[in-house]
Parts: C-alpha cells; sequence; structure tokens
C-alpha cells in the first residue's frame, strides 16, 4: 500500500450526546482514493474549457470524488492560517464555514477544518493561491479515514460553480436511484 503522507487533516471526533450522526469512514482510505483526495484545491471553473484529455480526466475525478466521498459539503473558507513545526515545516489549516450539506456527516457546529503540510502532494495549491482560495464557495468533498483513535480527512476543494454544483446533484440523484432499484 502506497504511503501517503500522515498530513493533518481534520481531527473530527463528535461529541457524546450530538444530534448529528457520528463521523466515520464509509470505507478504508485505500491507494486508489489519494487520485481523488489529494489535500489540494483546483481553481477549475469550467471544466469543458479544458477540451481533450484534460475535460476527460477532469471528469472522471469528479465522479470518482462523488463516487467516493463520505461528506460533501458547499463551504466558504473563512480562515487560512499557517502553523510551522519544530522542524520549520509549514502547514495550512482551512476553516470552512458550512453552506450545504449534500452528503454526509459534519461536525457538530457549522465549521470544518481541513489541513496539510508541506511536502504533501497538495500543499502547493494551497501556498501558490493563499489569497485566491479565501475567495467564493468551494465544494469540500471529504473522505475519512481512521488513524489511531481519530478519525481524520484527506479531501479536495473545487470551486462551487453552478455548472459543478448540477453535475454532483445529478451524480448524487443517479447513485440513489441506483441503490433505491438494488434493495428491490
Amino acid at each position: 500500500m502506497r504511503h501517503l503522507p500522515a498530513v493533518l487533516v481534520l481531527l473530527a471526533g463528535v461529541a457524546c450526546g450530538s444530534t448529528r450522526p457520528q463521523i466515520r469512514p464509509s470505507t478504508p482510505f485505500e491507494p486508489v482514493h489519494a487520485r481523488f483526495f489529494d489535500d489540494a484545491a483546483d481553481f477549475v471553473r469550467d471544466p469543458v474549457a479544458l477540451g481533450g484529455q484534460w475535460a476527460t480526466e477532469w471528469d472522471e475525478e469528479l465522479r470518482g470524488r462523488v463516487g467516493y466521498a463520505d461528506t460533501i459539503t458547499r463551504v466558504k473558507i473563512e480562515t487560512l492560517r499557517t502553523s510551522t513545526d519544530v522542524e520549520q515545516r509549514r502547514t495550512f489549516h482551512l476553516v470552512c464555514r458550512i453552506l450545504d450539506t449534500l452528503r454526509g456527516a459534519t461536525p457538530d457546529d457549522d465549521r470544518i477544518s481541513v489541513s496539510v503540510s508541506e511536502g504533501a502532494g497538495g500543499f502547493e495549491t494551497i501556498a501558490r493561491n493563499e489569497r485566491r482560495v479565501v475567495e467564493g464557495e468551494y465544494l469540500l468533498f471529504i473522505k475519512w479515514y481512521e488513524e489511531g483513535e481519530e478519525i481524520r480527512s484527506h479531501w479536495h476543494l473545487s470551486p462551487a460553480t453552478r455548472r459543478l454544483q448540477a453535475d454532483v446533484d445529478r451524480m448524487l440523484a443517479e447513485a440513489a436511484s441506483r441503490t433505491a432499484r438494488q434493495r428491490q
């Protein structure tokens, strides 16, 4: 199994007595999931404009994110913090306000935090776009995983354009329809 950096992520333990469902991974995090949940952001507003193979790959990645995501939310990045560990390795912490939940459980309040450390694949997408990432709304795709006793996340952010929202809604409806047919 390919080792993914144990970069931060979200510590999302849900307190006892919570009115929200407890956050749990639907399946273990497997190497195939790393392509879709790369702790990164993309800024593609119109995937059709990519054209050719890039558009095809973007569509495949979106299908993978929707298919494997435990949680999908529409968010606004409220705070982008940077911390540095003793080895001088930077970490970005994105505090997101949840605007809408399309699938899965979220923490008890209306905020969710995701992080990425220097050296992780998605770090540069945030480092090169610090100002840009705090503008606009995004769809946040999360794949939860267990690390010891903690629940953590790998994630991906995409701009919450009307087209992306419609594509995700359609894919979720198709999945719900398939599930309903299988139960019959």
